[in-house]
């Protein structure tokens, strides 16, 4: 803008002050139409959050009634909307009526021998050898129910939307 062009802007401010609440008047529509946009991004976002999850509750409903048909023999049923895996877990955990105090007054009185490795420094069982020591076959359930303890098995189905 030259030096001649911007004497003649500045004497003429009505038209500065017109240019000036067009601007305003668009920003300010503008404003509005992106509140209200987003306001609906986040309506429909919570819409869709809450479908998906009414279909993964229908989905793992399913595969708990039907997943014999639903897995024919595999662990994993997969297509191009969804995955679903069926995985069997156990927990070690303190049978009925024990708590690990009297597991571990059980395991120094009666069994010794096991002392060292199944008791950690800190006087806490040590599940993660007792776990071990039942996969090698060196306890089994009887011992474990002597020693206080019980194995409970279950199984989890996750389901994943693709």
């Amino acid at each position: 803008m030259t030096i001649k062009t911007m004497k003649r802007f500045n004497e003429n401010s009505g038209y500065y002050a017109q240019l000036k609440a067009k601007l305003d008047k668009k920003e300010a529509e503008f404003k509005e139409k992106l509140e209200a946009m987003k306001k609906q991004f986040v309506k429909d976002n919570e819409l869709d959050n809450a479908q998906v999850e009414k279909l993964e509750i229908a989905l793992l409903d399913f595969a708990d009634n039907y997943d014999e048909t639903l897995f024919e023999g595999e662990k994993t049923f997969k297509n191009e909307f969804v995955t679903v895996s069926k995985r069997a877990s156990s927990s070690l955990g303190y049978a009925e009526g024990n708590n690990e105090k009297l597991t571990l007054e059980t395991i120094k009185s009666e069994f010794p021998t096991y002392t060292d490795r199944f008791i950690k420094v800190t006087e806490k069982v040590d599940k993660t050898t007792i776990k071990s020591a039942i996969k090698s076959k060196e306890l089994n359930s009887e011992k474990l129910v002597e020693l206080g303890l019980e194995i409970t098995e279950s199984e989890n189905i996750t389901l994943k939307v693709n």
